[in-house]
């Protein structure tokens, strides 16, 4: 596996079909590391208050987003946390749905983004099925991985269905280095697909996804609408950083800023 060179993405901006105000969005979190991130400590930034440890970052910042706007659904059987993230589980997105995936990523130049599975295949009793994946490119067989198999946007191609009018977050290293992964979200329908440019720090990574989501349920003061995609991710960037190397300034830390694929002018009210 390798890195690529950090890439500038400019954001697609698409006209038309402001918001979704009669539309019920649907939460989905998938984090299959989340009690491994109980005790993970960081010097350099805080924890929201309220929050008590890193897991419950990204969950904290759903249910702020829920509790903040009517047309916004988040319940125990959309949150997948310590297990694998699934075919089952992609399978079950809808249209309108909210989706936050937490885990590792990575990049390849053939390949593109990868982002960890949290799923373990026991070298020598692969399937064929599971065979018929790698050779297909939906997976990598990343042996001794510890993050789990990695899948890539052939993945999503094969199996995610439609996700019409969806925001996808995808906190994971590398998801927007290229923007092959996020297009294959939006290919099924997704309206805008947030990602990290490079390798994240994984508090920063967390606290920008908790404003980006938690703000899209806020009232922007200066339109007195709801915040778009595109304003909560400026917002997140005023309160915290434009880049983690602003907040990190050591080596290796890298200039990851989390970027926006897709329409930055969507609400979900």
């Amino acid at each position: 596996m390798k890195k690529s060179a950090i890439l500038t993405l400019i954001p697609l901006l698409l006209v038309g079909c402001n918001s979704n105000q009669e539309a019920t969005f649907t939460i989905f979190t998938i984090q299959p590391l989340y009690s491994d991130l109980i005790y993970r400590e960081d010097n350099y930034m805080s924890l929201p208050a309220g929050v008590s440890n890193q897991a419950e970052i990204i969950v904290d910042g759903c249910k702020k987003l829920k509790d903040a706007v009517s047309n916004v659904v988040f319940d125990e059987n959309n949150k997948f946390c310590d297990q694998p993230f699934t075919k089952q589980i992609l399978q079950s997105f809808k249209k309108n749905s909210i989706i936050v995936f937490q885990n590792h990523g990575f990049y390849d130049d053939s390949k593109h983004s990868l982002i960890a599975s949290g799923a373990y295949y026991p070298w020598g009793e692969e399937t064929a099925e599971y065979l018929e994946e790698v050779n297909e490119g939906r997976i990598v067989d990343f042996l001794g991985c510890t993050t789990g198999e990695c899948y890539t946007s052939k993945w999503i191609d094969a199996y995610c269905p439609d996700i019409t009018g969806s925001i996808v977050y995808l906190d994971c290293c590398y998801s927007t280095t290229d923007s092959t992964l996020a297009n294959a979200f939006i290919n099924k329908g997704a309206k805008a697909v947030y990602g990290n440019s490079t390798y994240v720090m994984m508090r920063y990574g967390d606290l920008m996804c908790h404003e980006i989501i938690q703000s899209l349920g806020q009232i922007n003061p200066e339109t007195h609408k709801y915040y778009t995609t595109g304003e909560a991710l400026e917002k997140a960037k005023n309160k915290y950083a434009a880049n983690q190397r602003m907040i990190y300034d050591y080596d290796p830390v890298e200039e990851c800023e989390v970027q926006l694929i897709g329409s930055s002018n969507y609400r979900i009210k």
